[in-house]
């Protein structure tokens, strides 16, 4: 994919002497970037070719648009290929490798994602009982108002 260095968000230059991190991150080193990250959708890998901290990285991600289409759309690349490859193995006798690939579709897709929805239910009487009889050197008034907390946010809630 060609690459408009142009499009890229440059910040403007510390008018105190001294170069700050996220003006070091030029149009020309997210183009030097993209390359290294669009051959390995490896984020850490890319910004270490180009002495970059992820910080920075995420600094820029936010204020550059063009930086953002060109991170998300390598990153939806690099899906549909390991769910083509997820496909074309699905059928093959001692298929190797399938855990990898449903890991990373799961972090990156979200048609992938787990659909559980978690529910945690206390029994709050039995939590204060407990609490009560712990000796005095380890209670706490905090432990204990959090639990007073947490039943009346529960009673709000319906539960």
């Amino acid at each position: 994919m060609d690459i408009d260095q142009s499009k890229f968000y440059a910040p403007l230059a510390n008018r105190g002497g001294t170069t700050t991190p996220a003006e070091m991150f030029t149009p020309e080193k997210k183009a030097l970037w993209y390359k290294h990250f669009e051959k390995s959708c490896n984020l850490t890998s890319a910004l270490n070719a180009i002495s970059i901290a992820r910080k920075t990285f995420y600094i820029h991600l936010e204020k550059d648009p063009y930086l953002k289409e060109l991170y998300l759309e390598t990153i939806e690349r690099h899906a549909d290929k390991i769910e083509q490859i997820m496909r074309e193995s699905a059928e093959l006798p001692g298929n190797q490798g399938f855990r990898d690939r449903i890991a990373w579709l799961k972090a990156h897709r979200d048609k992938f994602k787990d659909r559980v929805q978690l529910e945690q239910k206390i029994d709050k009487k039995g939590l204060l009982e407990l609490y009560n009889q712990l000796p005095p050197n380890l209670r706490s008034k905090g432990d204990k108002q959090r639990i007073i907390d947490a039943e009346v946010i529960s009673e709000e809630n319906g539960a």
